[in-house]
């Protein structure tokens, strides 16, 4: 799970997932001090995404 991680952004490191009935939730940590927010590109000290994947 670790190297599918990496491919997606070399900034992430993996933690734990979750696999319920209907969905896989992946749980990952980014190693940057500050991050680029991708909806207003300001920086923040912490980021927190969901995505729905269908």
């Amino acid at each position: 799970m670790d190297e599918f991680i990496k491919e997606l952004d070399v900034n992430l490191d993996y933690l734990n997932h979750e696999i319920t009935e209907n969905e896989v939730i992946i749980y990952v940590a980014s190693k940057c001090k500050l991050c680029k927010c991708p909806y207003c590109e300001g920086k923040l000290l912490r980021l927190e995404l969901k995505r729905k994947i269908n």
